[in-house]
C-alpha cells in the first residue's frame, strides 16, 4: 500500500482508516481494486486541483494523465498543438499548480495518484462501454473495443 501511494500522506491516511482491522486477503484485494479503479475517497481532494484548471488544461492534463506520462516534453507538444491546443502555455501551467513537473532529461512526470485521477476522470466518459470513450489506455479495455467493433462517434 506505501509503494501504491507513493509517500502521498494523504493517500496512506485514507487506505489506512479504509483497511484498518481487515485480513490480509482483504488488503491485497483492495490493491488490485486500487490499481485499477483508485480510491474515491484521495481522488476527490485531489479532484479539487484539476476542477480549478480550466478547459484547454483540462483536456491536457487528461491526455498526459492517460498517455503521455514519462514522455519527453517537445514530443507532447507537438502532438497536443496537432490537437488544437495550446501545450506550451497549458503545460506550464500544470507545472504552476504541481500537477505535473518535467524531469533534468525533459520529460513529463506525474505522481500516480494524479495520473489514476486523470484517468477515473476519463473512464468516466461512458464506465461500462469504453467503446464510447474519447480515451482508451488499458489493453483490455482497447482490446475489447477493436474485436468487438464498439466505437461509437
Amino acid at each position: 500500500m506505501v509503494q501504491y501511494a507513493k509517500g502521498l500522506p494523504l493517500a496512506l491516511n485514507v487506505i489506512g482508516s479504509d483497511l484498518f482491522g481487515k485480513t490480509i486477503e482483504e488488503w491485497e484485494s483492495a490493491l488490485k481494486k486500487y490499481e485499477r479503479i483508485p480510491s474515491r475517497e484521495i481522488l476527490d481532494v485531489l479532484r479539487v486541483s484539476y476542477d480549478n484548471l480550466d478547459d484547454n488544461e483540462k483536456e491536457i492534463f487528461l491526455d498526459i494523465a492517460c498517455f503521455f506520462k514519462g514522455n519527453f516534453r517537445q514530443d507532447v507538444e507537438k502532438t497536443l498543438v496537432a490537437s488544437r491546443f495550446f501545450p506550451e502555455y497549458g503545460i506550464g501551467v500544470l507545472i504552476d499548480k504541481s500537477l505535473v513537473t518535467i524531469s533534468d532529461a525533459n520529460t513529463i512526470k506525474m505522481h500516480d495518484l494524479m495520473q489514476d485521477l486523470g484517468r477515473d476522470i476519463a473512464r468516466k466518459d461512458s464506465p461500462f462501454d469504453p467503446g464510447k470513450r474519447r480515451r482508451l489506455w488499458h489493453c483490455d479495455d482497447v482490446l475489447e473495443v477493436l474485436t468487438k467493433n464498439t466505437v461509437s462517434a
